[in-house]
């Protein structure tokens, strides 16, 4: 009988110490300015390469916008948080022109944010030895959907079914 072997990656991690340069996120405040994501949506960022030196990637600092409990308070910095847990998992893109192009994950990513993860989720990749190519690479984060408290996934509806006087209306389920 024939088998056929997944793909392998070799990965060799090189020798020293890297430089650590961290780059401020930047946080909108602004909810209807904001990614609203949706069940399997997801958003990425390019990280480009500009030198000929090796570079890591070591953390991820994710901005994190919750809705507030009270809608009517939401300007205001101490009001209660809606209760919330979202999964999300990381992917990685090779840089093809501009855009990304072909996965390149080595192992899943996978986390999860609630209404108590600071305004700035910090996510530490580091011992993911993600390196960034000659030529950038993009990091996406991805929409998995709500857990349960555990962090286990829950069954998620891409749509939310609205009636309406018209007949039933699909909404988008926002994270």
């Amino acid at each position: 009988s024939t088998d056929q072997l997944d793909e392998v990656f070799v990965q060799v991690k090189p020798k020293g110490k890297f430089k650590t340069k961290k780059i401020k996120p930047v946080l909108h405040d602004d909810y209807f300015k904001c990614w609203l994501p949706t069940i399997e949506s997801e958003i990425a960022v390019y990280f480009p390469n500009e030198s000929k030196s090796i570079k890591q990637i070591s953390k991820l600092y994710l901005p994190i916008k919750a809705e507030a409990s009270d809608w009517k308070k939401r300007k205001k910095a101490n009001t209660k948080k809606r209760a919330f847990s979202t999964l999300f998992k990381v992917n990685l893109y090779k840089n093809m022109d501009g855009f990304p192009g072909e996965i390149i994950n080595y192992e899943n990513i996978v986390f999860r944010v609630t209404q108590e993860s600071e305004a700035v989720f910090e996510l530490d990749i580091n011992k993911n030895n993600i390196l960034i190519p000659k030529n950038g690479i993009f990091v996406s984060v991805q929409i998995l959907g709500y857990t349960d408290k555990e962090g286990k996934l829950l069954p998620n509806k891409k749509y939310q079914e609205i009636k309406t006087k018209k007949g039933v209306v699909k909404v988008s389920t926002t994270f």
